[in-house]
């Protein structure tokens, strides 16, 4: 008999913070990040569980020296 069930190989990544985690370590506003991640699609994020991005990307993120809307420094 044939099996017809697709596996994916997605993993989910080890990295992932909340927007609330992100606001309170890297100082980014969360409505900052959302603007930068959901409308801008700067930064990938996921929706498991709400809404999170990978530590990762906001770091890679930060060293192209984007700043977050308040002009606060980083």
């Amino acid at each position: 008999m044939k099996n017809n069930v697709i596996q994916f190989d997605r993993q989910t990544p080890y990295d992932l913070l909340t927007f609330d985690e992100v606001e309170k370590k890297y100082k980014i506003k969360y409505h900052t990040l959302y603007k930068y991640a959901v409308r801008k699609n700067e930064i990938p994020f996921y929706k498991k569980g709400g809404l999170k991005v990978r530590e990762k990307d906001i770091i890679n993120w930060l060293k192209q020296g984007l700043v977050p809307a308040s002009g606060g420094i980083l």
